[in-house]
């Protein structure tokens, strides 16, 4: 029986390496279009055992709940969201934005009930209320929830993306105590809302580290 291609025949084939072609067959992204398709075309020559470009014919429905769409942060977070699932469309991912205007418990639960009932998995950037972290608590039990940017441990959510904040605090404390020195001085401390998690978690590094 004559032994099936690897990824290391593709590889010397096509003219790549052979991360290249595991991030195409696998569809990792980070390949320009140009060069998957080379691999895919390579590929599918050689008759690797794979349903290359084939589509699923199940649609996967993320939901995005943001607070608003006008925020530059939240727009470029839009439009990374917007690349992402372009770059795995192969696998029939659609994704939808749910938006609530205000820093509102109730505004944000309606957003969310409405983005679980027509989604299969959320991607969420939410503030730390009572109701809010209960709900989605709640929703996790019955799909993926993955937070951004704030993070709302023990809801039961699946991961968090995004910096730590503590230590970008301490950080910011440490540079500040060499730019004032031995002598000291008065230090305002400007945040956001104490009801994002990753602002609360700033101050609290940039004090300690002062103190």
């Amino acid at each position: 029986m004559a032994r099936k291609p690897s990824m290391d025949d593709v590889a010397a084939a096509a003219g790549v390496s052979r991360i290249t072609v595991d991030r195409v067959l696998n569809g990792r992204g980070g390949v320009k279009p140009k060069t998957e398709q080379l691999v895919i075309e390579t590929a599918r020559a050689m008759g690797v055992d794979r349903a290359l470009t084939m589509m699923p014919t199940r649609i996967l429905r993320i939901g995005v709940v943001l607070q608003n769409n006008v925020n530059s942060y939240y727009v470029k977070l839009r439009e990374g969201f917007l690349r992402s699932a372009q770059q795995y469309k192969r696998y029939n991912i659609r994704v939808t934005f749910f938006y609530f205007e205000r820093i509102n418990a109730d505004a944000a639960i309606r957003t969310l009930a409405k983005a679980a009932a027509e989604c299969d998995g959320l991607v969420v950037i939410l503030f730390d209320d009572p109701e809010v972290t209960a709900t989605v608590d709640q929703l996790s039990c019955k799909l993926p929830i993955v937070t951004v940017a704030s993070d709302l441990p023990g809801t039961g959510r699946i991961g968090y993306v995004g910096s730590n904040a503590v230590q970008e605090g301490r950080t910011a404390g440490a540079l500040m105590g060499r730019f004032l020195g031995d002598a000291g001085g008065d230090v305002v401390v400007i945040v956001g809302l104490h009801q994002l998690l990753e602002h609360d978690q700033r101050e609290m590094g940039f004090r300690d580290i002062l103190g």
